[in-house]
Formats: structure tokens, sequence, C-alpha cells
């Protein structure tokens, strides 16, 4: 896969992950905005498909990687949770700088980590 399709992917991965947060976790955290499962569910269904294709590749696992700086938490811990797999230190501090912060993001990251811990976590579906 050339860069420009890894950057295609990563943008479109991340859009799919704010779009799934913008109806699901972060409407759940701010009374203006309105939830929305099916749409946030499409939109997960979008990012899943999208990290399977990115993770298929040492550029597109990087670049799922590189996410984890991302300026939104959303698209942060989604990165991390993901990279869990791959750079299991770096993602784990990542979730848990989330999880001081408390709120939404602090609970699905500790979730998160419960389960990866466990042997129970997995994004192949």
């Amino acid at each position: 896969m050339d860069r420009d399709a890894i950057e295609t992917l990563i943008a479109e991965f991340r859009a799919a992950i704010l779009e799934n947060a913008e109806y699901s976790s972060r409407a759940l955290t701010d009374p203006a905005r309105k939830t929305d499962p099916p749409r946030a569910n499409r939109a997960f269904d979008r990012s899943h498909e999208l990290y399977k294709q990115l993770r298929a590749t040492p550029e597109g696992r990087e670049a799922i990687c590189n996410l984890m700086s991302d300026p939104d938490l959303f698209v942060r811990q989604a990165a991390a949770a993901r990279a869990l797999f791959w750079k299991p230190d770096e993602a784990r501090q990542v979730l848990s700088d989330l999880i001081k912060q408390g709120g939404i993001l602090a609970f699905e990251s500790e979730l998160v980590l419960e389960e990866f811990d466990a042997g129970r976590l997995t994004f192949d579906f």
C-alpha cells in the first residue's frame, strides 16, 4: 500500500472515529448533543473496516500509532486501544493518561485495559 493510500485510509479512519464519538460517547457528556445509535454504529463499522485495512501493513499500523497523539481525546483512545497489540507500552501509557482525566474516556480506557490484560480484547471480527 502506498503512502497516499495510507494517508487516505487514516483520514477516513479518524473521521469515522469522530463521527462515532459525536453520536455516542461525546453526546453522553454534553447535553447540547443528541445521541444517534444507528449513526454511531454505522460510523463504528466503517472505522473497523478501515482499521482492518490499516493494520495489515507496517505503515498502516504506524499511522494508527501516530493517532495516539491526536488532539482529539476520542481519537487518541481509539488508536491506543488498537495499538495495544503492537505497541503495548506506548498504548498503555496513552490509556493510563486518559484514565487520570476522568469521565467517559477514563471508564472506556479502564475497560479496554482490563479486557486486554485478561486476554479478551479483540478487534478480529
